[in-house]
């Protein structure tokens, strides 16, 4: 995959919440690298038991 660098703007930096989401999706994937962890089949599996759970089990507030 080829990431685009150019910047209209030399002072531009992306910043906000969407930023801040992609530095932590960024994190994941290498320490998934790193670790030799199957992430797709770990967020497969995940859901598969999240759907056998109730909803706001444990009385959560939201």
């Amino acid at each position: 995959m080829q990431v685009e660098t150019t910047q209209i703007d030399e002072d531009w930096k992306p910043c906000g919440i969407p930023s801040e989401l992609a530095d932590v999706v960024i994190r994941v994937f290498d320490a998934c690298g790193r670790y030799g962890i199957d992430l797709e089949k770990a967020i497969a599996e995940k859901m598969a038991y999240n759907a056998t759970r109730p909803q706001r089990h444990g009385g959560k507030k939201l």
